[in-house]
Formats: structure tokens, sequence, C-alpha cells
């Protein structure tokens, strides 16, 4: 969930060449994306599942400089990211408030961790498994039988 999101919000922000959301166009990209991918991967995969990250991630307690060059490349961006992470967080809530999503979000993991913990679960039930990311580092995760990607941004 977090690729969608942070994908919708940087296309918002430089199509408007603004560094301020507008949330309800992010509100509008996320639900439509969201929207579109059960509608087109529904019938095959099943239900979507939203994985999201924690904010207190487990790695940074045995590696304090675990994407760190994340934290200073926001430092030195001209965007808002206290408002991106403001409209992203009031609209997990609205999602999780009023859709019929399933939400998974572990203290002190990634979503690539509960992805990850999903397609070995979801391995001994013989189920398919769908990945929406372009991260290549879910490649790893395709040793699983019915595991397949979709990467949005290609």
């Amino acid at each position: 969930m977090n690729q969608i999101s942070v994908a919708s919000v940087m296309m918002h922000l430089n199509m408007e060449k603004t560094t301020v959301p507008d949330g309800n166009m992010v509100r509008h990209m996320i639900l439509n994306s969201l929207r579109m991918y059960r509608s087109r991967f529904h019938e095959k995969y099943g239900e979507l599942i939203l994985c999201y990250d924690s904010k207190h991630y487990w790695r940074r307690d045995y590696f304090p400089q675990y994407k760190y060059n994340r934290k200073k490349t926001r430092e030195d961006s001209d965007k808002d990211w206290d408002a991106i992470f403001e409209c992203l967080n009031e609209i997990k809530s609205e999602l999780k408030e009023f859709f019929p999503y399933k939400h998974l979000e572990v203290y002190g993991a990634e979503a690539d961790d509960i992805i990850a913990a999903l397609c070995l679960e979801f391995e001994y039930d013989n189920g398919k498994t769908l990945i929406l990311s372009g991260d290549k580092d879910f490649i790893q995760l395709h040793k699983y039988k019915n595991v397949s990607q979709y990467s949005p941004i290609t």
C-alpha cells in the first residue's frame, strides 16, 4: 500500500507543481488505483490485503543507519513531507474505517516483511498470491510456486 500511496502523492505533486498535497485529489487517486486493481485481479487472486509499514522498524534496532538516506533525501526535498505523511495517514484511517479491505500493520515490521510472511502462509494453503509492487526485492519471493508480481509503475 505504501508504494501505491507514495506514487499517487508524487504524481499529484509533480502534475500540480506544488509541494503540499491536496488530500481530496490524493484520496481520489488512491481509491481509483485500488478499485482498478481489485477489478483487474480479484477473480484470479481474491481479495486485496493492504500492508503497511510500522513507524518503528526492527532493523533499526540492529542497524541504526537503516534507511537513513531516505530521511536525508526528504530533508533535502522541496516537498512538505509532514503534510504528505499527514495526508496519507488520514487516508489510511479512512480506508480502515470505511472500506472492506483487510489491513495488516505489525509493530516493528515493514510492509515487505508482512508480504513475505503472507506469501509463505499462502504457499502452505495453495493460495495464489499477487504482489502489487515494482520493488525488485520481491523477486526473492518468486521461489514460492503460487507467487506472481505486478508492477504498477512500469
